[in-house]
């Protein structure tokens, strides 16, 4: 099968304009048509407006706040952060996001030659995704037993007595067997063979192309399956190697649009609502960092004594030190501001957080995290303590740059920085009060 060649391929920054129109850059009132309707599917799949992925004005299409790649026929749109994180076009910081939030590898294991700012996010993921496949089964498939049954000339396994005295009452020379058979056509293999087989229809790199349809071939014995999202697949001890390249189809099958599975005018999407990408981003983090001390979107308080409002902060970690409440804010902080830009409601927030579930025991310390742009780095930007509470609330910025070790979260976490959380201030607005 040849590259996946003469198609359009764009690429813009959240809330950024797409023109439609015939010139350069521009997608054509018919391309922006179908990356409308795909970004419609998608939006009910993410529970979300379609203008959240990609909005349809009279002169131009507009971008929202969820990023990734929406490849629809005859072109594709790559949306990528606006922030300025990396000094350049957000991709890099964007896929070191992906590969902490879901445990992925990519880009990392898919280098082959070239550089991640000349491969779309798209083909970087597949790129990835092959080098991946191919590396893991030099190591052989996975198998499993699976029972089998068969008419055969000699015995094998077990007789199936009812069958060969119906089926083969007068033929005395053929066996009804049963029998198990070490096989690598199981739920795991067909998933990441879907997956393979749909990604050799969406590369334009030969090099790619090259490495699935060898991997392919390699799993010649593997079955398929319409709808591999729906395998019962079971992840173990024996098939470790396979964890990281199974969480990697699945995620790459999911955006397959329902045509495609029908076999009909294919469409693929791989988006990442950027809220939620930050949380997941800083929760594993802080899970890296505070093991079991940190919970995710913590639950058992609420405003009310019936249980009506939850309250179900972002992070939560408690220690013999303090008590921390982590919010977490996708967008850039307004430094020049005494107030940083944050929000009267996003204050209300926190301090219901402190309230629900602050300890008498330690101190309470609530901070509202935001994503660091180039050169801010993980600090803290304004250090304030709450009149009557005694919480301490704290601004601060996560730097999101490739971590050797992704545990370095400098200030929130390290116990020598901060030896006293409440009474700790970093910034010159020392013994302001809210």
């Amino acid at each position: 099968m040849k590259p996946f060649t003469g198609h359009k391929r764009l690429t813009c920054h959240e809330w950024q304009r797409i023109p439609v129109g015939d010139g350069a850059g521009a997608v054509t009132p018919a391309e922006a048509k179908r990356l409308c309707r795909l970004a419609t599917v998608y939006a009910a799949r993410l529970r979300c407006r379609p203008e959240d992925i990609l909005a349809r004005h009279h002169a131009h299409l507009k971008a929202g706040q969820i990023c990734g790649v929406l490849a629809a026929p005859g072109v594709t749109l790559e949306i990528l952060p606006k922030l300025d994180f990396d000094g350049e076009d957000g991709r890099a910081t964007l896929i070191h996001m992906l590969n902490v939030a879901h445990d992925l590898r990519i880009w990392s294991e898919g280098q082959a030659g070239f550089a991640p700012q000349s491969l779309d996010l798209l083909e970087v993921v597949i790129l990835s995704f092959a080098r991946r496949l191919s590396d893991t089964l030099r190591n052989g498939l996975p198998r499993r037993y699976r029972t089998e049954a068969d008419d055969l000339p000699v015995l094998r396994g077990a007789l199936d007595v009812k069958r060969q005295f119906t089926a083969h009452a007068v033929r005395p020379d053929r066996l009804a067997c049963r029998f198990d058979e070490l096989t690598p056509d199981i739920p795991l293999t067909r998933t990441v063979a879907a997956a393979a087989r749909m990604l050799v229809r969406r590369t334009a790199l030969a090099a790619t192309l090259t490495m699935l349809n060898d991997a392919l071939d390699r799993m010649d014995g593997v079955g398929h399956n319409p709808d591999p999202l729906r395998e019962r697949v079971v992840l173990d001890r024996t098939n470790t190697a396979w964890h990281g390249l199974y969480r990697m189809a699945r995620l790459l099958l999911a955006g397959r649009s329902q045509s495609a599975r029908q076999g009909g005018d294919e469409g693929f999407a791989l988006l990442f609502p950027m809220n939620d990408l930050f949380e997941n981003y800083s929760a594993k983090l802080f899970r890296r960092a505070m093991g079991w001390r940190a919970r995710i979107q913590a639950r058992g308080k609420s405003v009310t004594t019936c249980g009506l409002f939850a309250l179900r902060p972002d992070i939560l970690v408690e220690t013999e030190c303090e008590t921390l409440i982590v919010d977490t804010k996708w967008k850039r902080l307004t430094l020049s501001e005494d107030k940083a830009g944050v929000s009267q409601s996003d204050i209300y927030q926190m301090l219901a957080y402190g309230q629900g579930y602050g300890r008498s025991t330690a101190p309470t310390r609530l901070v509202l995290l935001y994503p660091a742009v180039a050169g801010q780095g993980t600090r803290i930007w304004r250090d304030w303590l709450v009149e009557g509470s005694g919480f301490a609330l704290q601004v601060a910025s996560l730097d999101l740059s490739p971590d050797p070790d992704g545990t370095r979260l400098g200030p929130l976490t390290d116990p020598g920085l901060m030896p006293n959380p409440i009474m700790e201030r970093s910034m010159a607005d020392v013994g302001k009060t809210v």
